[in-house]
């Protein structure tokens, strides 16, 4: 079963082994060995590689189908609250950053967890990007 799951990310991140899918995934090769020696992946890991790759998470964790997500655009106009002419600082949003929200919405309605700290180093990072362009100096 665990290698049925990792054989599914391997396909989905269109690499050739598991030391492939550390690099993908960004983690270390050991990772994997761990996985397998624990029986089990973290649904984190197999949440990266489904919104990497646009495979559904569940396909990954259990290989019913369908495989494929919908397409990001259809997911956005599933939201009913999506406002098309979004604009950011009188500029029109731009179709990634379109995407960004789109992302950000699913994922707080089916991962708060992942929405939560993903939101928490996008501010960390800026909170260091603001700090560098300042010289090292408090903005």
């Amino acid at each position: 079963m665990i290698d049925d799951i990792i054989n599914r990310m391997i396909k989905a991140a269109g690499v050739k082994n598991a030391s492939k899918l550390a690099e993908f995934i960004e983690k270390d090769r050991s990772t994997i060995s761990g996985w397998r020696a624990r029986g089990s992946v973290p649904d984190d890991m197999i949440n990266i590689v489904a919104l990497k790759t646009g495979v559904r998470a569940d396909w990954l964790k259990t290989g019913d189908p369908p495989e494929r997500a919908a397409p990001l655009f259809q997911i956005r106009e599933q939201q009913p609250d999506f406002i098309p002419g979004l604009q950011y600082d009188g500029a029109p949003l731009t179709r990634r950053e379109q995407n960004e929200i789109t992302i950000m919405r699913w994922l707080d309605q089916h991962h708060p967890d992942i929405r939560n700290r993903l939101s928490d180093e996008i501010v960390e990072m800026f909170r260091l990007a603001v700090f560098e362009k300042n010289g090292g100096g408090e903005s």
